[in-house]
């Protein structure tokens, strides 16, 4: 935990697990264009140090890379398919509603 610990007190491995995903998308949605040069694809900024990317992708694509990871970790997370179903459910439900 360190000095920070306190702050995530529930959240912990939810932060965690983020960061992971985070740092996965990250890597399949950048690269590296010359020595200390590392280009953000989905917007194409470029940094000098991979932790500025990093906070770049956290501060702008972390909803995206949690829908991103669950895509492409289809079935694998426990909570994916009920999800699934849940959105499946509520888009029909709207579009008898509306």
């Amino acid at each position: 935990g360190g000095p920070m610990g306190m702050m995530f007190d529930m959240g912990d491995l939810e932060s965690e697990e983020e960061e992971e995903i985070l740092e996965e998308f990250m890597m399949a949605h950048s690269e590296q264009v010359g020595k200390k040069k590392f280009r953000c694809s989905l917007d194409g900024k470029e940094f000098s140090t991979l932790n500025i990317m990093r906070a770049h992708f956290t501060k702008h694509y972390k909803e995206q890379a949690l829908e991103w990871f669950e895509e492409t970790h289809n079935g694998d997370g426990e909570l994916g398919g009920m999800e699934e179903m849940m959105a499946a459910m509520e888009m029909m439900m709207g579009e008898m509603m509306g």
